[in-house]
């Protein structure tokens, strides 16, 4: 006797969660106090202080770096959601599979690791090398609390009855969160005592161009 098997093609929505999950899980298990605290960045008056020292112990699999897998992970499910209002019909969004999964990590890891390369040149050239390498740091620590907070809005999209009307409260949260990120790394380096030349060429290199980018993958 045959059974006939339903297969829906956002199964691996729900394969990705549930990793990302699993790696945010972690990160709470290895210091969960700590992994509160990034979780509630945007909303904490000591924020930028504790984002200072986001993921500077590179060589060990701690929260910080836990937190930042789970993000990696779990943002290309919010950006290829965003998707769905581009098209005219439901049918062509959910043609969408690991393929376009697996480029949309591919592209936000390279987005990540071109902004700290950057980082690191820029800083080199003018002799700002740890500072705005620290500015880095407050960007991720940011970056992690909108990567997560999208991806769980993303499974609205995936699953919910308004998607459409869910996408579009999608997009707002992304943009609104990373100009946030923007907005606080760029004082961050403005009052560090960056000249006003060095400031222009930062945002240009490091934050306009890279989130333009990021943007434009929506």
């Amino acid at each position: 006797m045959e059974i006939l098997v339903n297969s829906r093609s956002t199964d691996w929505v729900i394969i990705i969660s549930i990793l990302a999950s699993t790696f945010l899980v972690l990160a709470n298990f290895v210091n969960a106090l700590r992994t509160q605290k990034l979780l509630l960045i945007f909303f904490s008056a000591g924020g930028n202080d504790l984002a200072l020292s986001f993921n500077q112990d590179k060589r060990s699999l701690s929260t910080d770096a836990l937190l930042l897998i789970s993000a990696v992970s779990a943002l290309p499910l919010a950006i290829i959601a965003t998707k769905l209002i581009s098209g005219t019909s439901l049918s062509a969004f959910f043609l969408f599979g690991w393929a376009e999964y697996l480029r949309m990590v591919l592209l936000t890891t390279i987005f990540l690791v071109f902004k700290s390369f950057m980082a690191s040149i820029i800083g080199w050239v003018f002799s700002f090398q740890e500072e705005l390498i620290a500015a880095q740091n407050i960007f991720l620590a940011h970056f992690n609390w909108v990567a997560l907070l999208t991806a769980l809005l993303s499974l609205f999209v995936y699953f919910g009855p308004w998607p459409i009307l869910s996408a579009w409260l999608l997009i707002v949260v992304l943009v609104l969160g990373l100009l946030v990120a923007i907005f606080k790394t760029s004082v961050f380096t403005f009052r560090i005592g960056v000249p006003i030349t060095y400031f222009i060429l930062y945002l240009c290199a490091l934050e306009i161009i890279p989130i333009s980018y990021l943007l434009f993958l929506v």
